[in-house]
């Protein structure tokens, strides 16, 4: 991975984060995942570290994608998101994994019963790496990112599951 796009990626969501955070006294990283941030949701933020890199030609230049959940599922013929595609995941995205204790089934189910959708999160990826407002310096799997731990925690004690640690 070039290390000077990763560099400039996360200078951009640290200066972003500081002027949203800035912008809106009381809040944390966590409020513009939920949607509550001084400009707007996570694609906004995401629209916003864009344009501190000079734009989305730049971003792409830069090797960067803005993913949102929805891209890892299979959709029905009404185009809802109806389980994660294993095959993609695997051939592009080999780091990503299931939360723990759980199969792939496990986690299609429980974005089922969180009606993961388009817009559901969206984050920044650079080479294998997924980043956003609460994790600047980015993970090797989305799963790790703090917006869909709060999910898995929340799932797994609302509908506790054999062996998923409910």
């Amino acid at each position: 991975m070039d290390t000077a796009a990763e560099q400039k990626l996360v200078d951009a969501i640290r200066a972003e984060l500081a002027r949203w955070l800035a912008d809106a006294p009381g809040t944390d990283a966590s409020a513009i995942n939920r949607g509550e941030g001084a400009y707007g949701c996570c694609s906004d933020f995401v629209s916003t570290v864009y344009e501190r890199l000079g734009g989305v030609r730049e971003a792409y230049h830069l090797g960067l994608s803005e993913i949102g959940v929805d891209q890892f599922m299979t959709h029905d013929e009404d185009d809802e998101p109806v389980a994660f595609d294993e095959t993609l995941l695997t051939k592009h995205w080999p780091s990503v994994q299931p939360p723990a204790n759980m199969t792939w089934p496990d986690a299609s189910a429980m974005a089922r019963a969180c009606d993961f959708s388009a817009g559901t999160h969206e984050w920044i990826t650079l080479g294998q790496r997924h980043y956003d407002a609460e994790c600047p310096e980015g993970v090797d799997n989305f799963w790790d990112l703090p917006f869909f731990q709060r999910v898995v925690t929340s799932y797994v004690e609302e509908f506790p599951q054999p062996g998923m640690g409910g």
